[in-house]
C-alpha cells in the first residue's frame, strides 16, 4: 500500500510515501464498524447524504484517531475546528494542515528524518478571487486568512493501476463555500452503489470498498477496500471525540526545513489546482487567467527575504563591475560608471533563477494537460519566462540599486 498525502486535487508525486502490501491483522473487513448501533431505519437512502452534510456542520471541534491497516500500519489523526483550523496527520507519515492563512505540509525525507514546510494559501486563495473579480493581485508579502468554509479534507482508499490499494489524505481548497469532508460524497445513490442507513450510521457498497459515515457528525467511521489479491486495506476509527478542546501541538508539522525547489512545487500544484476549479471562458479570457496565476504563484513562492537576496548579490556584481571600469578608465566620471556598471547586476540574478525557472517549466508540462505543438509550449514558456521576470528578476534589479 502506499500512503500520499494531497495539498489539493493534484499534487507533486514528491509527497508519495511508498509501502508495501499486507495483511490487515486480527480485524477482518466483515467486522462490525466502531459506534454501530445495529437495526435498519426508515431513512430513504437519497437523504442520507443531505443528512450526513447536514451533521458535518453541527459540531464545534472534532478528533477523530483512525487505525490503517494493511501494508505499513499506521495512525491517522483528524482534528477541526469548525470552519477554521483543520488537519490530517498520519504517525508516522506524512501530514498536512490549514491553520489560517497558511497551509503546512510534512513528509518523510532521506535517512528516516521528515521535512517540513508551510506555504501561503491565504495569499493564493485571495489572489485567485481577485483574477474572478478582476481586479489587482494581492501585493506579495500579504496573506490573509481564508475564507470560513473553503476547505474540505479526506480520507481515502484506492487502487493504483496494479491493483494495489493507496490510501489519501487531502486538504482542497475551494472558491465557496464547500461541505467539511470528501468522504460525503461516497453516501450518494449512483448506479452500481448501494446505500443504507442504520440506526446511527450511514453505508455505502460499491466499487470503491465498503464506506461508513456516522450520521451524528459526517464523519468517516470505516472504509474496507478490498484488492483483486484480496489483501484488504482499511481505515477504521477507533475514537470520535466532538466538542472537546484540541492540543494546539495537533497543528504543528515539525520536520526539518524542506528544500525550496519542494516547497515551490507545492505551492505550483496548489496555484494549477485553483486555477482548475476557476471560471472557464474563451480561449483568451483562459489564457490571460492563467498569466495573473503564474504572476501570483511567483509573488508566493518567492519572499522579500529571497530578492534580497538576489538583490545583493546583484549589488555585488554591480561593485565589482564599478571598481573594474574605474581601473580601467580613471578618467571616467562617476556618473560614467554608474551607467556602465549598473546592469551588470543583472547577470547574477538571472543565473540565479535559471534551474528554478527550468523546474516551473518542467513541472507545468507534467501537470498541465498534454501539451502537443511547438507552439503551444513556446507560448507557454513565453508567459512563464514574462511572470518571472516581472516579480522576481525584476524588483531584484530594482532593490540592487539601493545596495
Amino acid at each position: 500500500m502506499k500512503t500520499s498525502v494531497l495539498a489539493a486535487a493534484a499534487l507533486s508525486a514528491a509527497l508519495l510515501a511508498p509501502g508495501c502490501g499486507g495483511g490487515d491483522g486480527e480485524k477482518q473487513p466483515s467486522d462490525p464498524v466502531a459506534g454501530n448501533g445495529g437495526g435498519a431505519t426508515s431513512t430513504p437512502a437519497a437523504d442520507l447524504e443531505a443528512e450526513c452534510r447536514a451533521a458535518s456542520l453541527r459540531w464545534k471541534t472534532l478528533r477523530v484517531v483512525y487505525k490503517a491497516e494493511g501494508g505499513n500500519p499506521t495512525t491517522v489523526t483528524l482534528a477541526a475546528e469548525q470552519g477554521g483550523r483543520i488537519v490530517l496527520r498520519a504517525d508516522p507519515g506524512p501530514a498536512i494542515a490549514l491553520d489560517g492563512a497558511w497551509c503546512s505540509f510534512r513528509v518523510p525525507g532521506p535517512g528516516g528524518k521528515s521535512l517540513a514546510d508551510r506555504a501561503p494559501i491565504g495569499y493564493l486563495h485571495a489572489a485567485a478571487r481577485a483574477v474572478a473579480a478582476g481586479s489587482e493581485l494581492p501585493p506579495r508579502g500579504e496573506s490573509p486568512a481564508l475564507p470560513p468554509y473553503r476547505v474540505t479534507a479526506d480520507l481515502s482508499l484506492s487502487l493504483d493501476p496494479a491493483g494495489h490499494a493507496e490510501r489519501h489524505m487531502s486538504l482542497q481548497f475551494n472558491f465557496e463555500e464547500s461541505p467539511s469532508f470528501g468522504w460525503l460524497a461516497a453516501v450518494r445513490v449512483a448506479e452500481g452503489v448501494t446505500v443504507r442507513g442504520d440506526e446511527k450510521i450511514a453505508v455505502a457498497q460499491g466499487p470503491a470498498g465498503r464506506i461508513a459515515v456516522d450520521r451524528a457528525t459526517g464523519a468517516l467511521l470505516d472504509w474496507v477496500l478490498e484488492p483483486p489479491d484480496g489483501r484488504a486495506a482499511r481505515l477504521h476509527a477507533e475514537s470520535l471525540e466532538v466538542d472537546q478542546p484540541l492540543d494546539p501541538a495537533l497543528f504543528r508539522l515539525d520536520g526539518d526545513p524542506a528544500p525550496r525547489s519542494l516547497s515551490r512545487r507545492n505551492l505550483l500544484s496548489w496555484t494549477l489546482s485553483l486555477l482548475n476549479r476557476s471560471r472557464p471562458g474563451s480561449t483568451e479570457e483562459e489564457t490571460k487567467r492563467f498569466e495573473l496565476f503564474v504572476r501570483a504563484y511567483y509573488r508566493a513562492a518567492w519572499t522579500d527575504a529571497e530578492l534580497d537576496v538576489l538583490a545583493e548579490a546583484g549589488a555585488a556584481k554591480r561593485r565589482e563591475a564599478a571598481r573594474r571600469l574605474k581601473e580601467e578608465h580613471p578618467e571616467a566620471t562617476a556618473e560614467d560608471i554608474a551607467a556602465a556598471s549598473g546592469r551588470a547586476a543583472l547577470a547574477p540574478i538571472e543565473e540565479a533563477l535559471e534551474k528554478p525557472f527550468a523546474a516551473d517549466i518542467d513541472a507545468l508540462f507534467r501537470m498541465l494537460p498534454r501539451i502537443e505543438s511547438a507552439e503551444a509550449r513556446q507560448q507557454l514558456m513565453m508567459i512563464v519566462g514574462k511572470a518571472a521576470w516581472d516579480e522576481v528578476v525584476s524588483p531584484a534589479f530594482e532593490r540592487s540599486a539601493g545596495k
